[in-house]
C-alpha cells in the first residue's frame, strides 16, 4: 500500500506561530502534528509515502526527517502554488496508484482510536465492498452545523458531504480526515494538473455517477480539532486527559508517544517527566504537566491548566497557564504565558 500526508496549507489560523514554522510541523504533546498521521500510516505497512508541501517547506522536511523510517520510500512534492485537498493528491499520482489501494490523511489532525486495529478496519471495510473511496467519520455535536457534514445510508453510502444542513444534522458524521482510495479515483479527477477540491471536483461526480463512495463510522473516536490556536491549546488539555487514564484511548495515544521516542516516568495522577527533566515549580490544583528530556521549570514558577516543555525547553520565571513551550526554547524573563504555543 502507499499513502500521502497532505501538509501543503497555509496554516492562516495559526498565525503567529505559522510564519514561522509550518502547521504540520508544529508539535502537539511533543510530537509534531504530522507525525499522528504518519503513527496510523505505517501500521499500514506502506511502500510508499508522499508528503506534499507548499507553506514552509523546509520546516515540514526537517520535521519529518526526524522521525521518518527506512522502511518505506519517502517523496517530498512541493508545490509552489497551492492546488488544493484534489490537485495535491493527483500531482502524486504516479506514486499513489502503483500498488493498489492508497490512504490520504491530513498532516494536521490527530486521532485516538478505543482499540488497537488503526485503520486496518476502514481497510477491511473498503476493500470488502470494493469502494471506490472509503471515508473515516465519527460522531460529532456540530457536523452538519458549524462543521460540514457527512450524510450516508444504511450500507455506508454517502449521498451527501461538505456540507451544513442543521434541518438534518441529527443524521450527519463528522468526516475525520482519513481517506481509503481505489486507484480508479484517478478517472473522476479534472484532466491536467490544477487546483481542485477532492469533495466538489471529484467525489461528488462519482456519486452522481453511481459509484461507491463509503463511509466507514468508527463509533466514540476521539478527533482533536485543532484548526487555529485556541483549538490547539483545548486539545493539548483533553489529550492530557486521556493519557491520565488506564484505557485503550490511553494506550493508544501512549503508543504513539513511544513510537516516536518520548519517554516518561510519572510523577503524579497527571504529571510526567521525561530523563533529565527537572520540575521545582509549584503546581496549582488539577493542574497537568508533560515535560520531554532534559526539560526545566525552574522554582518560583507556578503552573495553572497545564503546561507542556519539550526537549531541553526552560521555564525560568514567571506564570505558566495552559500553554506549551517547544523544544530548546528558553522562557527566562518574568512573564505570564497563558493559553499559548512557543515555538
Amino acid at each position: 500500500m502507499n499513502a500521502m500526508i497532505l501538509c501543503a496549507g497555509l496554516g492562516m489560523r495559526f498565525k503567529p506561530v505559522s510564519e514561522k514554522t509550518a502547521k504540520p510541523a508544529i508539535p502537539f504533546l511533543n510530537v509534531p502534528l504530522l507525525g499522528y498521521s504518519l503513527a496510523y500510516l505505517e501500521s499500514l505497512g506502506m511502500k510508499n509515502l508522499v508528503i506534499n508541501t507548499h507553506h514552509l517547506p523546509k520546516t515540514i522536511q526537517a520535521a519529518a526527517d526526524k522521525i521518518l523510517k527506512t522502511s518505506y520510500k519517502t517523496t517530498f512534492l512541493h508545490e509552489p502554488k497551492i492546488l488544493g485537498s484534489g490537485g495535491g493528491i493527483k500531482n502524486a499520482e504516479a506514486i499513489l496508484k502503483s500498488d493498489g489501494d492508497f490512504t490520504v490523511l491530513n498532516g494536521d489532525s490527530a486521532v485516538v482510536f478505543n482499540h488497537s486495529d488503526g485503520l486496518s478496519r476502514v481497510l477491511a471495510f473498503h476493500r470488502a465492498n470494493s469502494a471506490l473511496a472509503t471515508l473515516l467519520t465519527t460522531e460529532h455535536p456540530e457536523a452538519g452545523r458549524s462543521l460540514g457534514g457527512v450524510w450516508a445510508d444504511d450500507a455506508g453510502r454517502i449521498t451527501r458531504l461538505g456540507v451544513k444542513d442543521p434541518a438534518t444534522a441529527d443524521k450527519a458524521k463528522h468526516f475525520c480526515s482519513v481517506f481509503i482510495f481505489s486507484p480508479r479515483i484517478f478517472d473522476f479527477m479534472p484532466k491536467g494538473s490544477g487546483e481542485f477540491h477532492i469533495f466538489r471536483e471529484c467525489l461528488e461526480p462519482a456519486i452522481k455517477a453511481g459509484e461507491k463512495i463509503l463511509a466507514y463510522n468508527e463509533p466514540g473516536l476521539k478527533w482533536f480539532d485543532m484548526t487555529d490556536l485556541r483549538q490547539h491549546v483545548e486539545a493539548t488539555a483533553a489529550a492530557l486527559d486521556v493519557l491520565r487514564h488506564d484505557d485503550a484511548y490511553s494506550k493508544n495515544l501512549w503508543a504513539i508517544q513511544d513510537r516516536f521516542g518520548q519517554k516518561y516516568e510519572r510523577t503524579g495522577e497527571a504529571q510526567w517527566i521525561g530523563p533529565k527533566g527537572k520540575f521545582s515549580g509549584a503546581l496549582k490544583p488539577g493542574a497537568k504537566l508533560l515535560m520531554a528530556a532534559s526539560s526545566t521549570i525552574d522554582a518560583g514558577v507556578e503552573v495553572a491548566g497545564f503546561a507542556v516543555l519539550g526537549e531541553g525547553a526552560r521555564f525560568s520565571q514567571g506564570f505558566i497557564e495552559s500553554s506549551t513551550i517547544a523544544g530548546g526554547v528558553h522562557v527566562n524573563e518574568l512573564v505570564a504565558v497563558r493559553r499559548q504555543l512557543i515555538i
